[in-house]
Order: structure tokens, then sequence, then C-alpha cells
């Protein structure tokens, strides 16, 4: 039980220390992020003025909207803010370490794997970082994790 600690420990720890500096500045993706949730939250448009979109049109590529939409209310609670931006990633990633732990123990019925599975992860540089990031990589991962641990419950 104590390893569980220890996992939300080194999860939180990582992905909170320094949230507003590390990475030092918003990318071009986070900000046009930020803009489109700010946009949707206070007019219900796009910054090219396109009401809901299903599509965010971004230096002439597009996004997909799950994360402006996640991010949108959080917005329009607590500001347009790099930490705000960052949030649902981080939620994401702190929520995809619990279900890969739920995954590995539904695979092998052994606490001590999922204990693994979820520690390698939290520690994991590579995710670390994503979590940080206000991208949208990090929430799929999450809700293919969460698709990947409905379906081996529910067999």
């Amino acid at each position: 039980m104590r390893y569980i600690f220890v996992i939300a420990f080194i999860a939180l720890f990582t992905r909170l220390l320094w949230i507003a500096k590390v990475p030092p500045h918003l990318s071009n993706d986070e900000i046009s992020i930020a803009y489109d949730a700010y946009s949707i939250a206070n007019s219900g448009k796009d910054e090219h003025g396109k009401s809901w979109p299903l599509l965010f049109e971004s230096h002439g590529t597009y996004k997909g909207p799950v994360y402006a939409y996640l991010l949108a209310p959080l917005v329009k609670i607590f500001g347009n803010s790099e930490v705000t931006v960052r949030i649902p990633s981080l939620l994401s990633g702190l929520l995809t370490i619990w279900l890969i732990g739920l995954i590995a123990f539904e695979l092998t019925k052994n606490m001590k794997t999922a204990y693994w599975a979820a520690g390698i992860l939290a520690a994991s540089p590579y995710h670390i970082i994503v979590s940080r990031m206000a991208l949208e990589t990090n929430v799929a991962l999450f809700l293919l994790s969460l698709g990947i641990y409905l379906v081996l419950k529910n067999k």
C-alpha cells in the first residue's frame, strides 16, 4: 500500500515542481490552443469567428477540438495563464499513471507488476515533460488507456 503513495508523490512532485517555469514559456501550439479556448469560453467562436468548430485552424493546418474544449471552462474560471493552459495535460498525465497500473493489474492479477508499471510511467522523463505541456497527445494517451482498461474490465 505504501508504494501507491510513493508513486503518487513522484508523479505529483515531478509534474508540479516549477510548472510555471519549466518549460520556460508556452510553445506556438500551446498559445494557439489557449487562445482558441479563451475565444470559445468568452464568445463560443474560435479565433476565425467560427461557432463551436469541430476543427481549429492554426498556422495553415487544423487541430482537434478536445484540448481546447477541455480548457475553455478552466480559462473561464481561473483566467488565461500558463499554468491554467497546462492543467488538462497535467491531470491527464496523472490519471494515465493510475490507469496504466490498473491495466497491468487486469492483465497479470499481480499488484507488484501494477506498481512497477505505474512507477515506471510516473518516473519516465518523456511522460513528465509531455504532462507539463499543453499537448493533445497526453489527453489522447489518457483516453486510449481508459478505453483499454474498460475493455479489459468488462471482458
